[in-house]
């Protein structure tokens, strides 16, 4: 009976000697990928304070007027693509909420609290002689549709 018992220690000596090999050889290679993205991320600092310093050297030439133009273009730009963006949006959203039963106006989200102060919704058609709405739901942050602004 003893010599079973030593035995069964052994194999579960050998089997732990095995999975801290295993952790050893594990933490190696982590730190190996360490390393390699250490090294990766200087070689980035280093291009990316290349860039600030060139971007500073043709600011230094630039009239300070020249600058601040070149700033207030792009914003302007910047402000109508999204103005076009939130265009578009709208439509594809009229589109995709059109009332089914009119085919004239488009479902709106109406969005109102009950006296339990739980908010709530319903979709209604925006045509004045269209009757149609969906039943009311509880509100969440994932409700799609079009608000009644931007109708």
């Amino acid at each position: 009976m003893g010599r079973k018992s030593k035995d069964y220690f052994k194999s579960e000596d050998r089997d732990v000697n095995n999975l801290i090999k295993d952790l050893r050889a594990k933490i190696r290679r982590l730190e190996s990928d360490k390393r390699k993205l250490i090294s990766e991320i200087q070689g980035y600092k280093k291009a990316f304070n290349l860039s600030i310093a060139e971007i500073d050297k043709k600011l230094i030439d630039l009239p300070v007027e020249e600058v601040i133009r070149i700033v207030n273009s792009k914003h302007k730009k910047s402000v109508k693509f999204e103005k076009k963006q939130k265009k578009v949006e709208v439509k594809n959203n009229k589109l995709k909420w059109t009332c089914h039963s009119c085919n004239e106006g488009h479902m709106v989200v109406i969005k109102y609290r009950k006296a339990s102060g739980i908010e709530w919704y319903h979709r209604a058609c925006s045509a004045p002689k269209c009757k149609n709405r969906t039943t009311a739901k509880q509100w969440h942050d994932g409700v799609e549709g079009i608000l009644p602004d931007e109708s």
